[in-house]
């Protein structure tokens, strides 16, 4: 039988401690300072993409409603081809009130209608003008037909 001497005994202890503090394997993980630092480190980068994202967000508003726009001026554009008339200004197209009037389906757009002759041709140029405001700036967005008697 072996005898034990008080630093075996001490070497064994040390070496349970150290059994305990260290997961088996040898991997350590993650300490909640390393995690802290990672968390600082994740927020700084976010924080970097907001103001990136925000002026997405409002690019896609903006191309949204220029998108409204198209389809109100197309409306128009295929109301335009649709009339039988022979007009000589604007007033004979019967069109609603055409100076900036309101759309009836989405009241943010205006819409105005100019058609003009072409010298006795039979062909009227004309021109529907969509306007809107977003975000205290005014766009337009414009379309030319040509309709023919």
């Amino acid at each position: 039988m072996e005898i034990e001497t008080r630093d075996d005994e001490m070497k064994k202890m040390t070496g349970t401690q150290e059994a305990r503090r260290r997961p088996a394997g040898g991997d350590r993980g993650f300490t909640l300072i390393e995690l802290m630092v990672a968390m600082v480190i994740f927020l700084i980068v976010s924080m970097g993409a907001l103001p990136l994202m925000i002026s997405n967000m409002h690019l896609n508003q903006r191309n949204a409603m220029r998108n409204v726009a198209i389809e109100v001026a197309g409306r128009w554009v295929e109301w335009l081809h649709s009339q039988k008339w022979r007009p000589t200004d604007t007033a004979d197209l019967n069109v609603p009130d055409v100076a900036a009037t309101a759309d009836t389906i989405d009241p943010r757009f205006s819409y105005a209608i100019n058609c003009n002759e072409v010298v006795n041709d039979r062909r009227y140029d004309c021109r529907v003008t969509v306007t809107w405001n977003y975000r205290g700036q005014a766009y337009s967005y414009a379309v030319d037909t040509i309709v023919v008697e």
